[in-house]
């Protein structure tokens, strides 16, 4: 029975963009408990009010990075629709561009992001060398979502404030005041 389940589960994983409405019910039955500080726990948060009703368009002289689950089964059901990990770097002078269903790591040629969601992860009730962590999960035009891990410090001040989940951000839109570093990318209505 388990191994059954086992092989379902891992093909659903490894077909995800094939299954969207199966995956889409997985990732929101998943989303919808509540964790109340609960330990290996993710549930939705509003989106922070910087964010509502807004895309994240990249600079042009930005590198966007994309990261995929290096093995499916470290993906779990709330994260079932995204294919990986986006992240950005200041410079963009990469001529070559991958199509992230094929799982590769690379630069993405799409600039404009929508955002679906706001989860927050509770990894620990006393952690040491882990924390809390919090994630957007954007979406291309071609439907393909990724995860963006976001910032809870405000590193554009020294020293760095501790933010309100209201006003977390992800790390590429930060940039650093004091060392006039340009944020790598902007908000746009939608």
């Amino acid at each position: 029975m388990f191994l059954s389940f086992s092989l379902a589960r891992s093909f659903v994983v490894n077909n995800r963009t094939h299954f969207k409405p199966l995956v889409d019910f997985l990732v929101n039955s998943s989303l919808s408990k509540s964790c109340a500080g609960r330990a290996g726990c993710k549930e939705l948060r509003p989106l922070p009010k910087p964010f509502q009703n807004k895309k994240i368009v990249f600079n042009k002289d930005t590198d966007v990075q994309f990261e995929s689950f290096n093995d499916g089964s470290y993906v779990d059901n709330s994260e079932l629709d995204t294919l990986g990990f986006l992240d950005a770097e200041p410079g963009n002078d990469n001529l070559s561009f991958i199509n992230p269903i094929v799982e590769a790591r690379g630069s993405l040629k799409e600039r404009e992001y929508k955002i679906i969601r706001a989860v927050y992860e509770y990894n620990c009730t006393l952690c040491i060398d882990s924390s809390d962590i919090s994630y957007f999960v954007l979406e291309d035009s071609n439907g393909n979502r990724f995860i963006t891990l976001l910032d809870d410090i405000d590193f554009s001040v020294e020293p760095g404030r501790d933010l309100l989940w209201d006003e977390y951000a992800p790390y590429f839109m930060n940039g650093n005041k004091n060392n006039n570093e340009p944020s790598l990318a902007k908000l746009e209505d939608i």
